[in-house]
């Protein structure tokens, strides 16, 4: 059988904070996205767009995971 009781500490506190990683971000110029537009296929111009205009990453687009970019 369990018996309950209170809790005397604060177990949130044993938990290891998530490590700040200070990176620059980085936007498309105007002039980028045009020159993106133009060298991809038509049918990933609504996906592109919507891409960099959600600020969505790299790592969250279904048609970017598995891809390198190079």
């Amino acid at each position: 059988m369990m018996e309950w009781e209170w809790v005397t500490d604060k177990p949130v506190l044993k938990i290891a904070k998530e490590k700040v990683r200070n990176l620059i971000e980085r936007w498309l110029t105007s002039e980028e996205e045009q020159r993106l537009l133009a060298a991809s296929s038509p049918w990933l111009h609504a996906i592109i767009l919507f891409s960099l205009h959600t600020g969505m990453r790299r790592g969250r687009s279904w048609i970017c995971n598995g891809r390198r970019w190079t």
